[in-house]
């Protein structure tokens, strides 16, 4: 049908052209675009790679190891931007609050990752201004700064397109004692402020065919999906379904193919199947039946009995996708396999394409798992799922405490990188009675006598040479951590009162806690994050 228009419209444009009158040259006909073909096929889909960032800002609340040295065309911007976010406090000097030793100049570098969306999170890097006599920028809280692609700066002043924003609390990785004090990290402190923009770029500018690619999206994928914005460019979104599977939708996208013929789709199907049925390139196959949907359901049903585990794997992974249950045992029996390479994917298929009772039964049997990798996916799929076993707290704005509730050994796993966060498998996890325990440099004092009914809290603050407290708090491990860092002057309906502790504080303090038995419970550090690793810097 659709050959048959365009065929129409190339008669129509011949016609036209021998009615205008005499010409010594033939009329050119333009070609029917042929529609037997995917979209990758087309056009080209624009790559949108990671963009390395940068910008410059301040550390502020530090305990007297900032400087007040500063380059004076980026002072200049730095008091347009204090007195802006200070939204016209004529109480604080802008100058002032710069020369301050609790205070430090800093360069901010991240990385906003691939396909990013708006408010998109990622980790970034903040290392004190070269040059400077700043020590220290433990303790500190990176003030809002802007951040803007790196390869396109030169000056502090330079006018460039403003991709993210930066701010948060300095985390430092005190269980390395090699760990820099002035080259940090704020775990999660950068976002995204604009999505990147998808399109597809067509090889020749048509507005039918511009329009019938973004038909075929809209019909596979919903309406307002994807828009033709030019004769040569579709513009798209990722759905909210794919939003934690953004390549694989990309994929899709590039794979689907454009007519519907019966015959051909059938032939296609039969193709791909065969293609997924030898275990070669089965990742390209599962995709592009993903992408056809329901109608290849049937061809890949006998793939589940395939003796290739790769190709079971693949075949369940796309029938679940596709939303076939059919598929459920096959994927359970990988995640029941301990010597599976397939578990892991097995658990984050299931997650996010069972259907949600479904799901939760499977993950909740993995939560005592032996394998911690196994325990960690199923608590990251029921934490999404907004599953019963997985409650989640967050603690003065700064960090979450995420209890996981289980029969298995007691966890805890510190993240350092992404999203802040401790979490406690096997919750609630107590503190030992009869314990005196203090920080790295005294800086938390824990303190539980024989019998005494509650544990006691104090914590020595930036330039006061007394702890304050005590707090008083219950043996469980979470109601000890958020009394020790929620605020002293905490306004929230809580109304719970606590002693400013950093997550850095609270790692450090977890890890001695552990260490010297007054937790009984197995430490898991995540791995330190890889913000800024582009930056070539001496420190």
């Amino acid at each position: 049908m659709i050959q048959r228009i365009f065929s129409a419209l190339a008669i129509f444009a011949l016609l036209a052209a021998i009615g205008c009158g005499p010409t010594t040259e033939t009329p050119k006909v333009a070609e029917p675009v042929n529609y037997d073909t995917t979209i990758g096929e087309l056009g080209e889909m624009y790559q949108f790679a990671a963009v390395p960032v940068r910008g410059y800002g301040i550390v502020a609340g530090l305990p007297g190891t900032g400087s007040s040295e500063c380059p004076p065309d980026l002072r200049e911007i730095l008091v347009k931007d204090i007195r802006t976010n200070l939204k016209g406090d004529v109480r604080i000097d802008a100058d002032q609050f710069i020369n301050g030793l609790d205070t430090a100049v800093v360069e901010i570098f991240g990385t906003i990752p691939p396909i990013a969306s708006k408010g998109d999170r990622f980790d970034i890097k903040v290392i004190a201004f070269s040059g400077t006599q700043t020590t220290s920028l433990a303790g500190g809280t990176l003030y809002p700064t802007e951040l803007k692609e790196i390869s396109g700066l030169v000056r502090f002043d330079q006018y460039a397109p403003i991709l993210g924003k930066a701010a948060g609390p300095i985390f430092i990785d005190n269980s390395n004692p090699q760990a820099s004090r002035t080259s940090t990290y704020v775990l999660g402190g950068g976002v995204a402020v604009e999505g990147v923009r998808l399109a597809i770029g067509l090889n020749k500018a048509d507005y039918i065919t511009a329009a019938a690619v973004r038909n075929r999206i809209n019909e596979r994928f919903g309406p307002k999906t994807a828009k033709a914005a030019s004769p040569s460019e579709i513009e798209f979104v990722v759905p909210r379904r794919y939003s934690g599977e953004k390549e694989k939708f990309l994929f899709m996208v590039k794979q689907l193919y454009m007519a519907e013929d019966f015959a051909l789709r059938k032939q296609r199907i039969e193709m791909l199947a065969a293609k997924l049925a030898s275990g070669a390139d089965v990742l390209s196959a599962e995709y592009a039946l993903d992408a056809i949907g329901r109608p290849a359901l049937e061809a890949l049903a006998p793939l589940l009995e395939a003796k290739d585990a790769k190709v079971r794997f693949h075949a369940a992974r796309c029938m679940l996708s596709i939303g076939d249950d059919r598929a459920l045992p096959a994927l359970r029996a990988f995640v029941d396999d301990a010597s599976s390479p397939y578990r892991l994917p097995a658990i984050g298929t299931i997650g996010f394409n069972a259907k949600r009772d479904r799901a939760i039964v499977i993950l909740t049997g993995l939560l005592g798992d032996n394998d911690f990798k196994v325990r960690f996916a199923a608590y990251e799929q029921l934490l999404r799922l907004d599953d019963v076993s997985v409650s989640r707290t967050l603690v003065s704005d700064k960090f979450f405490i995420d209890q996981v509730a289980h029969k298995g050994p007691p966890v805890i796993y510190i993240a350092k990188s992404r999203i802040p966060r401790v979490v406690l498998f096997g919750a609630p996890i107590a503190v030992e009675p009869n314990i005196f325990l203090e920080s790295e440099h005294g800086g938390i004092v824990v303190n539980a006598p024989a019998g005494a009914p509650y544990v006691s809290v104090m914590r020595r603050l930036p330039n006061r040479p007394r702890l304050v407290g005590p707090l008083s708090t219950d043996y469980n491990v979470s109601d000890l951590v958020r009394t020790l860092c929620e605020e002293p002057n905490n306004n929230s309906i809580q109304l719970r009162k606590g002693l400013g502790a950093s997550y850095a504080d609270i790692a450090g303090l977890l890890a001695k806690m552990v260490e010297t038995d007054i937790v009984k419970a197995t430490l898991i550090a995540g791995d330190l994050t890889t913000a800024g690793a582009f930056v070539q810097k001496t420190e």
